[in-house]
């Protein structure tokens, strides 16, 4: 298929598991530094994943809140070190229901939801509120579910459901074989496969960033 072109898209990485603050920029990435904080940044790492992103095209910039770490105490903390600001929020979306990708969500809104348009949508997939469990050596955890009663309380626009289901058959946490499943049991969902990469899908940037950045758009 044919994906249709942007002119720009920027990730800006809120939250992750890592932060040096002290390490150059490469030809892509650019770090949070104290040359750009004018002291030394106070950015906060824990496990989860969160991330700013902008989309331009044809000169209309759309501005997302992708993805938000686990705790709301580090992801609003780093989102105001960052210096972002959550006026400029179009959309809220989540890739998948793990808790350390949706756990600083409700403290985001708690935070900014009046500072926010009125009008901002929240894009998740419908399998996102599901209660999610880990499994080790036979022993079964709870680790949390997605509450769409909190969401709704927040007075988002509208709660769609899109769902875009990316893996990689070397994926060592098996996960291909969900995202197939999930893809073709959940209306409108789309499926992306690769043969190699890993849980991360690595050598694929590319290609996914352009998957994901189209899929918002549509």
């Amino acid at each position: 298929m044919t994906l249709p072109e942007v002119d720009r898209l920027s990730v800006t990485t809120v939250v992750d598991n890592f932060i040096d603050s002290l390490r150059a920029d490469e030809k892509i990435a650019k770090r949070f530094t104290h040359a750009q904080a004018r002291r030394m940044p106070t950015l906060k790492a824990e496990h989860g994943l969160g991330h700013w992103v902008e989309v331009e095209r044809g000169g209309e910039t759309r501005r997302i809140a992708f993805d938000f770490g686990l705790t709301g105490e580090s992801y609003t903390h780093n989102f105001l070190e960052l210096g972002l600001d959550a006026g400029q929020v179009d959309a809220v979306a989540l890739s998948h229901g793990h808790m350390d990708h949706y756990g600083g969500l409700g403290g985001f809104l708690k935070t900014y939801r009046r500072r926010m348009k009125q009008n901002v949508a929240f894009y998740g997939g419908s399998d996102h509120f599901l209660p999610r469990y880990n499994e080790r050596n036979n022993a079964r955890v709870y680790i949390g579910r997605l509450d769409r009663d909190e969401l709704e309380r927040y007075d988002l626009e509208r709660i769609e459901v899109p769902t875009l289901a990316i893996s990689a058959a070397d994926d060592r946490y098996g996960t291909i074989d969900a995202a197939r499943y999930t893809a073709e049991h959940i209306q409108g969902a789309r499926f992306v496969g690769y043969e190699t990469g890993g849980h991360l899908c690595v050598g694929h940037n590319d290609d996914l960033l352009a998957e994901i950045a189209s899929f918002l758009m549509r």
